[in-house]
Parts: structure tokens; C-alpha cells; sequence
């Protein structure tokens, strides 16, 4: 199992905007060979801070991404 973890800081006016983005790429992300898990988070330390948490079944899977 490979788990992906970025974690990303945004300006505060584009929380909304990165959040719309990432949810409309995180669709296709689970439908990959390969994906068992792909969510997005908000830390509950700093609201401008987010991360995108990913699992895979293989690395190969992971790189045919």
C-alpha cells in the first residue's frame, strides 16, 4: 500500500476556489486503477492549510497516474 499525503497552504480569499478544484479533480483521481482512497482536508489548527490524502494498492498503479 503507498499513501500520498500533500499538504497545501492557501491564501485566505482562495480557500473556496482551491476546495472547488480539488473536488473536481478528486472525482477522476478514485476512479484510477489502482485508487483506494483520495480526500481532502482541512487542518483544524489553521484554517488555510489543506491536504489531500491519497492511497494506492501499488506503486506502478501510483505512477500510471
Amino acid at each position: 500500500m503507498i499513501l500520498v499525503t500533500i499538504q497545501m497552504n492557501v491564501l485566505p480569499g482562495k480557500r473556496v476556489e482551491l476546495s472547488q478544484t480539488v473536488a473536481s479533480l478528486s472525482g477522476s483521481t478514485r476512479m484510477e486503477k489502482g485508487c483506494r482512497r483520495c480526500d481532502f482536508c482541512q487542518s483544524v489548527e489553521d484554517e488555510n492549510r489543506f491536504f489531500l490524502l491519497e492511497q494506492w494498492d501499488t506503486q506502478e498503479n501510483l505512477k500510471n497516474t
